[in-house]
């Protein structure tokens, strides 16, 4: 628990929630891990998806699309 842990909740999802300073630091601090491990999830499964669907292209196709779309390997 951090005392910037409002701050930084309130960085992670804008500044426009006034409820955001009705929470405990502790509760700030803990509804910022779970943001942030949410977005590392969604993040991984996004990349999961796309390698899924280049995968499914022609093997021609495949480095050039995934060069257009993650914009690497």
């Amino acid at each position: 628990m951090t005392d910037t842990a409002k701050a930084d909740l309130k960085r992670e999802l804008g500044d426009g929630l006034p409820v955001l300073d009705e929470l405990s630091n502790a509760d700030a601090a803990d509804i910022l891990d779970l943001f942030q491990a949410a977005r590392k999830t969604e993040q991984k499964q996004l990349m999961a998806a796309i390698d899924e669907t280049i995968d499914a292209l022609p093997w021609m196709f495949r480095g050039t699309a995934r060069k257009i779309i993650v914009g690497k390997k």
